[in-house]
């Protein structure tokens, strides 16, 4: 696969794990997201800190819930390339 399409994969997935974490707090079923004492929404979404209690409803929430979504989503494509980039370079030396 060529690294764009690998960057566009790896931030539909971000894009994928945000909607989810935000469709499970709508619904208010976001408690099935913690495994003993991990909270898998900020691990699977390091953006996440930033969502406010009016994530849905007011401008600032809504902004600040979409440039997180978009962060995560970023985080995501560059995890996604830069790992094989990196064995790419080292394998010249």
């Amino acid at each position: 696969m060529t690294a764009r399409k690998v960057a566009i994969l790896g931030g539909a997935t971000g894009l994928a794990i945000s909607f989810a974490v935000l469709a499970l707090i709508w619904f208010g079923v976001s408690g099935v997201l913690f495994i003993g004492n991990v909270d898998l929404a900020s691990v699977l979404w390091p953006s996440f800190f930033m969502i406010t209690t009016t994530w849905r409803t007011t401008v600032p929430g809504i902004v600040i819930t979409a440039s997180s979504v978009v962060i995560n989503g970023l985080v995501y494509a560059a995890l996604a390339v830069f790992p094989p980039e990196l064995v790419r370079v080292r394998s010249r030396f």
